[in-house]
């Protein structure tokens, strides 16, 4: 049982920290399009 809830913890852990790298990815991605509209 201890194993299962270490398991979610690590699940929703690993979701977490995805939704932060999708984010930094976005503002990376507009950031540099941003720039090739002043361009």
């Amino acid at each position: 049982m201890k194993r299962l809830e270490l398991n979610i913890k690590s699940a929703q852990n690993c979701a977490f920290n995805g939704i932060f790298h999708i984010r930094d990815y976005m503002n990376q991605y507009i950031g540099t399009h941003k720039q090739h509209i002043v361009d």
